[in-house]
């Protein structure tokens, strides 16, 4: 029994020094990280779908959609900013139909005071009444929403994708593999001006992605 163990310890040492040396030579030199962690089950390099990923396929991308969602959402503030301030200015989609039927008939404009009064103020000054407030309220209250926006997002996915990953047993602010200094960085980013529209927030949440799959692998390497 002895030797039939020796013999498949021989034969295993043997395996693995077969796999270092057929592998440097395919990576000019260099063993793989599958390789040189070569601890596999049965004497084999794991392969990916050994790997039991902790945060799987779908959950990763369902993860992504939701973190690029935190990082429009100041966009999405601006926009609703310059609806209310359209919409306050009395330019809306009827606006915009009753200037093009009253700017319609060139013909009949050009012989009617009436039609070309309706089509000037539907088409002009309205118009150009409401762009011009939205304008003003981007110039003014633009800046102050966005970074307000930036910040809220922010510390509200930080939260929220601690309560996600703390259920998928991923460790968020965890100081192994700089995980606390990327969030950190992301907060930092998202409420300085000339960065906060960067999609630090999605970054962020791959990052963590990354970092606990590439856990993942090496659990099974090992």
């Amino acid at each position: 029994m002895a030797t039939e163990h020796t013999q498949e310890k021989t034969v295993e040492r043997a395996a693995r020094r077969t796999a270092r040396r057929r592998d440097r030579i395919q990576n000019n030199g260099r063993p793989s990280p599958e390789t040189a962690s070569f601890v596999a089950v049965g004497g084999r390099v794991p392969s990916t779908s050994e790997v039991r990923y902790r945060i799987a396929g779908t959950t990763k991308w369902l993860m992504l959609l939701v973190a690029l969602f935190f990082d429009l959402f100041p966009l999405l503030a601006l926009v609703t900013i310059v609806v209310i301030t359209l919409s306050t200015a009395g330019v809306s989609m009827d606006t915009l139909v009753q200037a093009n039927a009253a700017c319609g008939d060139k013909t009949k404009v050009a012989i009617n005071l009436i039609a070309a009064g309706k089509c000037a103020y539907y088409g002009g000054a309205t118009l150009v009444f409401g762009g011009l407030s939205a304008i003003a309220a981007l110039w003014f209250l633009g800046p102050v929403v966005y970074l307000a926006t930036s910040f809220l997002s922010a510390v509200l996915a930080i939260l929220l994708f601690f309560a996600w990953f703390s259920i998928k047993k991923v460790p968020y602010f965890s100081l192994k593999s700089g995980r606390l200094q990327v969030a950190l960085f992301t907060l930092l980013v998202e409420v300085t001006p000339f960065t906060s529209w960067l999609p630090g927030i999605t970054f962020l949440t791959w990052r963590q992605i990354r970092i606990s799959r590439k856990e993942d692998k090496e659990k099974v390497s090992k």
